[in-house]
């Protein structure tokens, strides 16, 4: 429990962050990678991240690592299973960090 909380927290810090301008990477939606067809994922890439040398390149590294959709469905199912009392508290953490701060998009931090 204790983990996942503290990996809740750590992302909320660094969505906080990106947020106030202070972290200029964007944070790319892993799912929607993952779910989306090739073309679309090469897109959302090529739409989300600056390009600079050798960023097609990169892109299609990242794309070669895509598994197929039902891989992540299984993934996430094994998580969730294995989640069990931390999502209470991670829920918990969430709600108090949406009354804390509510202009900081959390949305991927929801279960």
């Amino acid at each position: 429990t204790r983990i996942v909380l503290v990996h809740t927290i750590f992302w909320y810090a660094v969505l906080r962050q990106q947020h106030l301008g202070g972290y200029h990477l964007p944070i790319l939606d892993y799912h929607r990678i993952m779910v989306g067809s090739p073309e679309e994922a090469r897109q959302y890439i090529l739409d989300a991240l600056p390009q600079w040398p050798g960023f097609e390149e990169s892109a299609q590294a990242l794309l070669s690592t895509k598994k197929d959709v039902s891989w992540l469905e299984k993934r996430e199912q094994k998580y969730l299973t294995k989640l069990g009392a931390a999502e209470a508290v991670v829920q918990q953490a969430l709600s108090a960090i949406r009354k804390f701060d509510p202009h900081t998009d959390i949305s991927l931090l929801d279960l």
